[in-house]
């Protein structure tokens, strides 16, 4: 595999070497100044749609690559009041033509001159692509637009970036459409029905003024008119062997006003459908890429049969158009109903152990478990100037009911130096949930100073700005849960018993946040609020008739936290020399406090607990950011932070059930709350072009006093006793980092490769029969990706993940424990015309550690083919599994523990299915 890799990276790298090229400066022909953002297009000869477009720089500067050979090359440019000129050139192999100084002249003003808009230009502040100027075929969407715009690059991990910079979020019509996620647009809109693409900086005008370089870019689709008004959908319906069935039906509707949507969807096959969005987005029209999360989960435990449906309804009441002017209200349903078995068997062993071969236990299990979820959301968001001032207001309702089921039974057989035992467990249980949630704030941004005869006029509330933020919840949970256990003990079999035990809880939670933020200048004054509130009623009988007292209580648990801060940003250093540098040097600092108190009423005497914790907690950082316009940005910053985490009810006095008496978990009232501190850097780069190399290095030291740690004790009853207790510092030292880069090869080619990682180094402590024991932690996970992308033609992918893990005794080197885990896959996707495509991937899992190896490799293909004039219905044969491979052994890991198990999971299968894509755009 790696003798490929290098291979193929050699090939797509010599193909770069045949790349051709035009540069230039643009100046005005009178006054001889550099002319910026003059749009600049190359157009083959008889063709009116562009090939290739660009934009010049502040120094009137402009390349433009990748241009075809033999070819005669018409280039235009245009600049807003200046005259059009055009220029005819012919490119040779491996040429590089520098045009020179392009002189425009000034445009005479004419009242019945009409100017057509160029490919690309500046509106203000926006940049603006004219859709109509790019040739694409007829049943092309928006993606494929993108495809096409300078300084716009799509990643193999469907991130979008614009210059180097990462798109938050890409609005159509100034409005979300039909969810957040970006691919239900870009693939679902036909270019024909795209007016315009904007981008844009999405920042408040004050950030923009403090730091104008470290823009926050989003994207705009404007839509022509009369293209508002749009239906667009999905209907499949698949079947295959081992009676594994798939349905989808999705139906959208918008106009400029309006926007609904209706779906369903039924499987057999884990395909796991948590809400509207993940149906929508891989049910568009182009079709999921490489990296889609709809395919069947070979990984997941158990088969699942899962039933949704949904609906969505979004109004608009401004229809302005514009990101930052709306007023919108969404409604959301979603249900969901899944049916889970699951067959599970396992042995876990003791690494803490010098022999752990001997200190061990195995379980099986099966069951069935049931799930019927209804949730709910109604959402409203303002936003508007209000006398200069930016203003929003957000409020939503969101609630869910859901009810669960589960039967089954399990084995558990003790193989410890002191615990010879087996528990045999039969259960079943029904449990109910109700939750809703009140949330509502308004942001008010502080006022722009405007300039009057050459100055800066602000009055003295103008630099205020507000935040504040309500939130309520309500949680009720009730049910009825029964464990029957058949314990045997074979050292003391006066320790053997048959107990069957109902549990019957009943708890109500409360919740509410209150958040007030105000700034002034350079100062902030936060202040967080939040009461909790949980009642519950639990009873608890054995045999049906006898209350178990140790279990059986009322209880009322209260707990308040109060955090007040203050912060203050401080700049350092500052020089901004327009259309070459920025660099900010500052210092953001915090003082906040903390207090909190809890109180435990309950009819249990060992659960009644009051706790009071106050806590000082400060922050300080230092920032840099420095830029060359158009060519770079790096920013640096280092910050250290402190905190305390303090020991729950549950900790401190746990409740003992004796189902199970082969452990028993101990509370620890001594328990003291734990100090942390965080010492944190952050060095980033990235180049501002559209094949740009993006890199960022992330480490951070912690170190944790008193922290918490089990204590494990074999008592010579048979019971195997936890404990927790505070420890000596402990640390945590890590290191991130992510390195990208994109690579334009010859004509519609590019390949970009992506590292992500982490190493991290710690020490934790481990209690075994009253010894004490410090670990050495080590751990380390890479994911190294590589995309080749040919438009219209095919994707590959190339996708790699490494973790290790490891543990140790510090002080005699003993090694408890090491883990090895590489997957590699290789995915492609191959379009054959425009009508037939195939995609193929495989995946090889391959896991090694102290006790246990397993190599698996996962095969899955399909070809489609699509029909219709609009491509609207597919054909589709899919399989799954073809080297019958996946086998359900997993490996799991704690603190003291190793385990290796086997899950029942989905295996081979094929599929038959057909789809239609109902669509248009301009009702």
């Amino acid at each position: 595999m790696a003798k490929w890799l290098v291979t193929f990276l050699f090939v797509i790298a010599g193909l770069a070497l045949y790349a051709q090229s035009i540069k230039g400066v643009v100046i005005d022909s009178v006054h001889t100044t550099y002319l910026q953002s003059t749009s600049i297009s190359v157009f083959e000869m008889g063709q009116d749609k562009v090939s290739k477009i660009a934009l010049s720089d502040r120094y009137g500067k402009f390349v433009i690559e990748d241009l075809p050979l033999h070819k005669n090359l018409v280039i235009e440019w245009r600049h807003q009041g200046y005259s059009k000129m055009n220029k005819i050139v012919r490119l040779s192999a491996r040429s590089v033509l520098d045009l020179g100084k392009i002189n425009m002249s000034v445009r005479d003003n004419h009242l019945d001159t009409v100017e057509i808009l160029p490919p690309v230009r500046m509106n203000g502040d926006t940049l603006e692509f004219n859709a109509d100027a790019f040739k694409l075929d007829s049943n092309a969407v928006v993606q494929d637009l993108l495809h096409k715009l300078p300084g716009l690059m799509l990643w193999g991990d469907d991130k979008i970036t614009y210059n180097g910079k990462e798109l938050q979020n890409i609005w159509v019509n100034g409005k979300p459409f039909f969810g957040s996620d970006k691919s239900i647009a870009l693939q679902n809109i036909a270019k024909d029905a795209v007016k315009k693409i904007q981008v844009y900086d999405s920042r408040e005008k004050t950030q923009q003024l403090q730091n104008p370089d470290d823009k926050n870019y989003a994207m705009n689709v404007v839509l022509k008119d009369g293209r508002e008004k749009m239906f667009f959908g999905n209907l499949t319906a698949g079947y295959g062997t081992d009676k594994r069935h798939d349905t989808y039906l999705t139906a959208n509707y918008g106009d400029k006003q309006r926007q609904a949507t209706l779906a369903f969807s039924k499987n057999n096959s884990n395909k796991n459908i948590v809400d509207l969005n993940q149906l929508l987005e891989n049910t568009t029209f182009k079709g999921v890429g490489l990296n889609n999360d709809f395919s069947s989960d070979f990984l997941s435990p158990g088969i699942t049969r899962q039933t949704v449906a949904g609906a969505r309804y979004q109004h608009d009441f401004l229809q302005t158009g514009q990101t930052n002017r709306n007023n919108i209200f969404t409604a959301n349903l979603f249900y969901n109903n899944s049916q889970r078995e699951i067959r599970d068997s396992a042995i876990n062993k003791l690494i803490a152990e010098e022999n752990p071969l001997n200190n061990s236990r195995t379980s099986t299990s099966a069951y069935n478990d049931a799930s019927k979820r209804l949730n709910g959301s109604l959402t409203h968001q303002f936003s508007n100037n209000f006398r200069q001032r930016p203003i929003s207001m957000n409020s939503t309702l969101d609630f869910f009911r859901e009810e669960n089921s589960s039967s089954g039974q399990s084995g558990t057989q003790y193989d410890y130096t002191n615990n010879k035992s087996f528990n045999n467990e039969s259960r079943q249980s029904a449990n109910n949930k109700d939750y809703i949630n009140f949330q509502t704030g308004i942001s008010i941004q502080n006022k722009i100073a405007s300039p009057i005869k050459g100055k800066t006029a602000t009055r003295f509330f103008d630099p205020f700005s507000f935040y504040i933020d309500y939130q309520i919840n309500r949680q009720t949970d009730q049910g009825h849960r029964e464990v029957g256990s058949q314990f045997t003990n074979y050292l003391d079999s006066a320790q053997s018993r048959n107990l069957v035990r109902a549990y019957m809880p009943h708890e109500k939670e409360i919740n509410q946040i209150i958040k007030i933020n105000i700034n002034y200048k350079n100062f902030g004054f936060k202040q967080h609020l939040s009461l909790q509130h949980l009642a519950s009623d639990n009873l608890v009988r054995d045999n049906d008739m006898v209350i178990e007292d140790s279990l059986t209580h009322q209880s009322k648990f209260n707990r308040w936290i109060y955090q007040p801060s203050l912060t203050y940003k401080h700049s350092l250093y500052s020089q901004n020399l327009v259309g070459r540098k920025n660099s900010h040097l500052s210092l953001n600092m915090q003082l906040g406090t903390r207090w909190q108190g809890e109180k435990n009423e309950s009819t249990l005497a060992f659960r009644n607990i009051k706790q009071h914790f106050v806590t000082i907690l400060p922050e300080i950082s230092v920032e840099h950011f420095f830029s060359r316009v158009n060519f770079y940005q790096q920013k640096a910053s280092i910050s250290y932070k402190y905190n305390e985490d303090y020991p729950e009810l549950d900790r401190l006095c746990p409740f003992y059930d004796n189902i199970n008496p082969s452990f028993r978990y101990f509370g620890a009232k001594q328990l003291t709350k734990v100090k942390k501190h965080v010492l944190s850097a952050l060095l980033s780069f990235s180049q501002s072009k559209q094949y740009g190399l993006i890199m960022s290095l992330s480490p951070s030291f912690t170190w944790v006093h008193n922290g918490f740690a089990d204590s494990i004790t074999n008592k010579t009853n048979q019971i195997q006793y936890y404990a927790i207790q505070n420890t000596a510092p402990t640390y945590v030292f890590n290191v991130g980092y992510n390195v990208e880069k994109a690579v334009a090869l010859r004509r519609k080619q590019s390949i970009n490769f992506s590292l992500r990682g982490n190493i991290s180094k710690g020490n934790n402590y481990q209690y075994m029969d009253g010894i004490k024991r410090e670990v050495n932690n080590w751990s380390s996970n890479l994911n190294l990706n590589t995309y080749y992308t040919n438009i219209d033609h095919i994707v590959l992918g190339f996708i790699n993940t490494w973790q290790f893990n490891k543990q140790s005794d510090k002080e005699n080197g003993f090694l408890y424990y090491s883990s090895h885990f590489l997957s590699t896959g290789l995915s492609a996707s191959l379009a054959l015309s425009k009508r037939w495509s195939i995609n193929s991937n495989v995946n090889s899992r391959y896991s090694r550690s102290t006790f246990s190896n397993d190599h698996v490799l996962i095969w899955n293909a399909n070809t489609s083919y699509r029909v219709l004039k609009g491509n609207n219905l597919e054909f589709k044969l899919a399989a799954y599994d073809l080297l019958k491979q996946n086998k359900g052994i997993y490996f799991r890991q704690s603190s003291s523990e190793f385990t290796t198990g086997y899950l029942n999971n989905l295996t081979q299968y094929f599929m038959v299915s057909l789809s239609y894509y109902p669509r248009k755009f301009g009702l």
